[in-house]
């Protein structure tokens, strides 16, 4: 059993991450092109990057797969999301080059995901930081 400061500790690390890789994406969106076509293209970087997602998305999967209807099945959740992200990238190149690109030519599906981590760190800020301040 996963003890509550396990997953707020986990909302107060990945919440901020989220929130500014989201900002980092809205505001260069240029720029996240430009590396996404240097990870694409190359067979190392892309190796890489999947590993960068598995090992947390394994570490998170290991220590906080709670499936409860509430706002700590959203942890789970991006920790499955990030080893299926990882392993794929690692197991299925061809294809995740062929999906990042697509993505990258349609400048709009770049913003997507900015915004989802954009949202979903501002939610993981809110309830691991504000919703945790000690009751007078």
């Amino acid at each position: 059993m996963v003890d509550m400061q396990t997953s707020i500790f986990l909302a107060q690390l990945i919440g901020p991450v989220l929130a500014l890789m989201g900002l980092f994406v809205a505001i260069h969106p240029t720029r996240v092109e430009a590396m996404g076509r240097e990870v694409l293209e190359s067979p190392t970087l892309l190796l890489l990057a999947g590993l960068l997602a598995l090992v947390p998305g394994l570490a998170i999967v290991l220590s906080h797969n709670i499936w409860v209807a509430d706002w700590r099945a959203v942890i789970t959740v991006l920790g499955w999301i990030m080893l299926v992200a990882g392993t794929s990238r690692i197991l299925l190149p061809g294809l995740m080059q062929k999906m990042g690109d697509n993505m990258l030519r349609h400048r709009a599906l770049i913003m997507v995901p900015s915004v989802l981590m954009l949202a979903l760190g501002g939610y993981l800020i809110w309830v691991g930081y504000l919703t945790q301040l000690p009751q007078e």
